[in-house]
């Protein structure tokens, strides 16, 4: 496979060209659940990334706001920025962190979910991230759910 990049081995770099390779970019992801259509309101979703090579590695971070919509959504789906390479089920990605904001916090594992998704099981929970699990979301506390990732892109 050739190299994205027009240096040839052994080159030495500037700073200036060692500081494109990688450069971060944005993207909004997108919420989904496995029941119900949650919706961000005047909450925040953003996400950033950065690809080396076939390498993705990148966070999200989401703050529901007063007027987010979680009512009868379970298992809460969070969209990759790239499609990822050779991802099964339950492969895991990466770390996350939920907040039940004033209250507790809530250790996690971001798992890889058909198709192009991620899935957050938190602490001992045998169910993934939803609007009751690991606790009950409140909107208006603006409780949270930050997730940080990495796998091989398609």
């Amino acid at each position: 496979m050739a190299s994205p990049f027009p240096f040839t081995s052994g080159q030495v770099l500037t700073a200036a060209e060692l500081n494109e390779i990688g450069d971060v970019q944005t993207y909004t992801p997108t919420w989904t659940a496995t029941g119900g259509t949650p919706t961000i309101g005047n909450g925040t979703l953003t996400g950033k990334y950065t690809v080396i090579n076939n390498w993705c590695s990148g966070s999200i971070s989401m703050a529901l706001g007063s007027t987010s919509s979680i009512s009868g959504t379970t298992e809460w789906r969070w969209s990759l920025p790239v499609s990822a390479a050779n991802s099964s089920l339950f492969d895991t990605l990466g770390a996350a962190l939920v907040s039940d904001t004033g209250t507790s916090l809530y250790r996690g594992v971001a798992i890889y979910v058909p198709t192009n998704n991620i899935g957050v099981y938190a602490s001992e929970s045998a169910f993934s991230v939803s609007a009751t699990t690991p606790f009950t979301f409140t909107p208006a506390n603006a409780d949270k759910v930050t997730i940080s990732f990495a796998y091989e892109v398609a």
